[in-house]
């Protein structure tokens, strides 16, 4: 098992939650798991690495905007499998 895929277990046994194959045009293929919200708005950790090949996680707030009637998508944290600590991560996500 490759050290980032050793991440997201280590963040679905701490937050008690799964990864999901994405099957939308919102989400295209990546993994995701919901933090908070539901399926389509919320607190959301994508995983890029099925998407651009970069074994990273992107936490995200998504909000549908009500005049647009669009989904809005706002990184939060950037998380580098090959740099970052997933003990910090988890920490920071402490607070959701």
């Amino acid at each position: 098992m490759s050290k980032h895929e050793q991440n997201k277990k280590a963040l679905e046994d701490a937050l008690g939650l799964k990864f999901f194959k994405g099957r939308n045009a919102d989400w295209g293929a990546t993994d995701i798991m919901s933090v908070k919200g539901n399926k389509f708005t919320g607190i959301f950790i994508c995983d890029l690495e099925p998407l651009t090949g970069e074994e990273k996680l992107v936490v995200m707030s998504r909000v549908l905007n009500p005049t647009t009637e669009e989904y809005e998508d706002t990184d939060i944290i950037d998380f580098d499998s090959d740099k970052d600590s997933v003990e910090l991560l988890i920490k920071k996500l402490d607070w959701i």
